[in-house]
């Protein structure tokens, strides 16, 4: 390849210093995010909704959602709260309803993760895309990351980031908490209350971290990068 078009702020210095040329063209999330949706706050009258986003592969599934629901369930002892389950198709949904029991006051919504980070007060959110797509909506968020042991082996042993969610790794500190491979549904509750308790100083990291994202346009600026250079 003659050059590349990343689109993390710190990719450009990465690949330069291996002489690759490289231009940060912006992140395209910033394109394709919706900042509204349908479901609107006032169309729940629970005192707080909680958006839980378990991820979109059956294993994340499976290591991650039984201790989010355990979480909303010691919640709901103290809070009325709105559990908001957000899958991403019929096929996710058909799974969590075969191997999980829903409690009262959780619901499962598919195919509209926009919508329900945008009416959540607060998240649990698998680390991965989700947690950047949360933080340019907004939401402040907990986020978790589990793998199976041999996984998690590995992947300490290859790996030396202090940080595994994009927000923090941009933001260069942590922005958001972090729960890592050995953690209990009662931490998840304690970092909620801490999110919430701390949402004001997080949505104001949350505007610095889009301003490291670039700018809107990002398909567009790139098909321009391209044509200058053909």
């Amino acid at each position: 390849f003659d050059h590349l078009f990343v689109v993390l702020p710190f990719e450009e210095n990465l690949f330069r210093k291996e002489n690759i040329p490289a231009t940060f063209v912006g992140h395209p999330l910033l394109d394709v995010v919706k900042v509204e949706g349908k479901l609107k706050r006032s169309d729940f009258n629970t005192e707080e909704v909680i958006a839980y986003l378990p991820g979109s592969r059956k294993n994340e599934i499976i290591l991650l959602l039984g201790d989010m629901i355990k979480s909303f369930e010691l919640r709901k002892k103290h809070m009325d709260t709105l559990g908001l389950i957000a899958l991403h198709d019929e096929e996710a949904e058909r799974f969590v309803q075969d191997n999980f029991t829903i409690p009262d006051g959780m619901k499962i919504v598919t195919g509209m993760t926009y919508e329900v980070l945008n009416v959540a007060d607060a998240g649990v959110i698998t680390s991965g895309t989700a947690t950047l797509e949360s933080a340019i909506i907004g939401l402040p968020m907990v986020v978790v990351y589990r793998l199976s042991t041999i996984s998690y082996i590995i992947a300490r042993l290859l790996a030396s980031v202090k940080n595994v969610s994009l927000v923090n790794i941009i933001s260069g500190r942590q922005v958001v908490p972090e729960l890592v491979q050995r953690f209990t549904p009662e931490d998840i509750a304690s970092k909620l209350d801490y999110v919430i308790r701390n949402r004001e100083e997080i949505k104001s990291a949350y505007r610095n971290l889009r301003k490291k994202l670039g700018e809107k346009g990002v398909y567009r600026r790139v098909v321009l990068e391209i044509l200058d250079r053909v």
